[in-house]
């Protein structure tokens, strides 16, 4: 009798720990996400190497990016003259196309012409430099992933702050790029929102953590200094700092950077709704037609 009770207690705990087992055995597996990557430092930068190897070790990744450094592009399109497309080899092996034309728009003849699969994810970077407060319109980085979001692909824009006393680590900012896109693949990734994510300089050991941010109202002050050629025609060079006296509020991107850690800021791109407020009193007359807000 205790024999038989000892191998149906056997046979009760066994069942238990399968029951218990079964959900993380049922499980579906992560989807093989496609993942379309592009940045503006051109394809020879060493982010978009970093990126790019840390993205294959999990996903099918495509690279389309500018032949050459197309910095402070925005969204910008190129729309002049045929745009050149080449295969680029790194270590013998294939490594993306280089086409000559801005990152909005190798993002665009990416998706058009050289993908072959649908594509789940545009990811661009890692820039050399932050893109923080109202600096992302500028970004070319981030008219990459603009793009991708305006074509209803989810779009992560991504890079890093520079220093000169600090090294730039690419490659711990591509893992944790990695670590963000297999963790957001689960929750879903927004439709709606370019995710801009920026690294503080250093290496990957003396970062902080990781924050979710808002935008910072951050911009550079420019500075811009007339010169003549030897003919007299005039011309100018500018060069851009932090404001002085500037201190980012906290919760933002810039607060974040300043502090050491990773941030994470969701941009917000389309609001569908009509926000009249923005107007105030608006009073308007045109060819009999009026508005008024007063």
């Amino acid at each position: 009798m205790m024999h038989r009770f000892a191998r149906l207690l056997s046979c009760a705990l066994i069942a238990a720990v399968l029951w218990a087992a079964a959900p993380a055995l049922a499980a579906p597996p992560l989807k093989t996400l496609h993942i379309l990557v592009s940045n503006d430092d051109g394809i020879e930068a060493e982010g978009i190497a970093a990126l790019v190897k840390a993205l294959r070790t999990f996903a099918r990744v495509t690279v389309t990016a500018p032949a050459e450094n197309h910095s402070g592009a925005g969204h910008a399109l190129t729309v002049k003259g045929p745009i050149m497309v080449k295969e680029v080899r790194k270590n013998g092996e294939f490594f993306g196309w280089g086409i000559e034309a801005t990152p909005a728009t190798c993002v665009k003849i990416g998706l058009a012409k050289l993908v072959t699969e649908p594509v789940d994810l545009v990811v661009s970077g890692i820039n050399e430099g932050g893109n923080l407060g109202k600096v992302i319109y500028n970004s070319g980085t981030f008219g990459a992933a603009l793009e991708g979001v305006l074509q209803g692909i989810p779009g992560i824009c991504t890079s890093l702050e520079r220093s000169k006393d600090q090294p730039m680590d690419y490659e711990g900012a591509a893992e944790f790029v990695k670590a963000y896109i297999l963790a957001q693949a689960k929750a879903g990734f927004p439709k709606d929102r370019v995710i801009n994510i920026n690294f503080p300089a250093g290496k990957r050991e003396t970062w902080k953590g990781f924050e979710l941010t808002a935008l910072s109202d951050f911009e550079f002050a420019e500075f811009w200094f007339p010169r003549k050629t030897p003919w007299g025609k005039p011309y100018y060079w500018n060069t851009v700092r932090r404001p002085t006296g500037w201190q980012p509020k906290p919760g933002t991107d810039y607060h974040a950077i300043d502090a050491g850690k990773i941030s994470i800021t969701p941009v917000p791109l389309i609001r569908p709704e009509l926000d009249a407020q923005c107007l105030g009193r608006l009073h308007l007359e045109f060819d009999g037609h009026t508005l008024d807000r007063r």
